[in-house]
């Protein structure tokens, strides 16, 4: 017994001797930061489909909203409206081309597009934008341009602004093709041209036409002095700034044979012509009234552009006469490689000295 108990106090003894020793070498028991390593998580991966988003207080607003993304990426952004229309704007920067899409959080989409080539911040579209968060996706091509506004990103914007910057300078005629059926991108001098296009697929099934359907046509709306019936007013319209990067300005055109009416080059700042085109395809019977020609035909006009490569210009259309059935037609407006002139009406062109 008394060896069992001499051997649980030498037990107990060095118990305490560890227990002083370990006291001084922690400083009292405290942790030595310097011997303890801490491996953090890994990351949790990129979001790559919509966001869960459930509460817009921690959103910015749609009416100034921003998202970009840079060449070969896609970005993902969310923002929250209050309701009314909201103007969608894009610039692809040095990028070649973008897609994006814009959907709500009850899963309708509102804006989607691919390929779109804006340079610079181009207005593209407004929507009636009904109240809720917003889902932006923004995909920016590999691909580059040499449009005149080489920003690093592609952007694009949402805002309450929903008219076209016409001092903006753009890459191509913007809406050449009138397709969002509105004069949105233009500027509107005088009534003759009406306040929107004529959508001629409609014009013919309604029987919205001088004397025969329209024919030839490639696109939908045409800017038109003719609406149902001659509006018999002057006025001109005037396109956004452009850059000259191609040699040839393709179009379709009806207009009619008289000094008045006719189109026109014009400098980005001014208003005195680099060229001037009177194109007449049909002309008016000053002994009857009738049409002589194809009053109801597109034709394929080309205004050569060689001289103003480099250059920022406009197009003017001018409407200068009021005579009954004396009307101008004119869309598929685009820059080209390669001139597209038809036959069979006299083209025409003067240039400035």
């Amino acid at each position: 017994m008394a060896s069992a108990s001499i051997g649980v106090i030498i037990l107990i003894t060095i118990i305490i001797i560890l227990a002083i020793v370990g006291y001084y070498e922690t400083g009292g028991f405290k942790l030595n930061k310097n011997i303890i390593s801490v491996t953090p998580p890994p990351r949790a991966p990129p979001v790559t489909t919509k966001p869960n988003v459930t509460n817009s207080s921690y959103l910015y607003g749609c009416d100034n909203y921003d998202l970009d993304a840079k060449a070969g990426s896609s970005t993902i952004g969310a923002c929250t409206w209050k309701g009314g229309t909201l103007g969608v704007w894009v610039s692809t920067g040095k990028m070649g081309y973008v897609n994006f899409s814009i959907v709500g959080s009850n899963n309708k989409t509102y804006v989607k597009q691919d390929y779109l080539p804006y340079s610079c911040s181009t207005f593209y579209t407004e929507f009636y934008a009904p109240a809720q968060i917003y889902y932006l996706t923004l995909n920016a091509s590999n691909s580059t341009t040499n449009g005149p506004c080489l920003n690093n990103y592609s952007i694009i914007t949402l805002n309450t602004s929903v008219k076209v910057l016409l001092n903006k300078t753009y890459y191509s005629v913007y809406q050449g093709d009138l397709s969002t059926g509105t004069y949105i991108g233009w500027n509107i001098s005088g009534p003759g041209f009406g306040y929107k296009p004529l959508n001629l697929t409609y014009a013919n099934d309604v029987g919205c036409y001088p004397k025969f359907p329209w024919e030839n046509y490639s696109k939908t709306y045409y800017i038109s002095s003719y609406n149902c019936s001659p509006i018999e007013n002057t006025g001109n319209i005037t396109s956004s700034r452009f850059l000259v990067d191609k040699p040839f300005l393709n179009l379709q055109v009806i207009s009619p044979k008289n000094n008045l009416d006719y189109i026109e080059i014009i400098p980005s700042n001014g208003s005195t012509p680099y060229i001037k085109d009177q194109i007449s395809t049909y002309s008016l019977s000053l002994s009857n009234g009738s049409l002589i020609g194809q009053g109801y035909k597109l034709e394929n006009a080309t205004i050569p552009l060689t001289s103003l490569l480099g250059k920022v210009v406009r197009l003017r259309i001018v409407q200068g006469s009021d005579q009954k059935y004396e009307y101008m037609i004119v869309g598929d407006i685009r820059m080209s490689d390669s001139p597209n002139q038809g036959s069979g009406f006299f083209d025409n062109i003067t240039y400035a000295k």
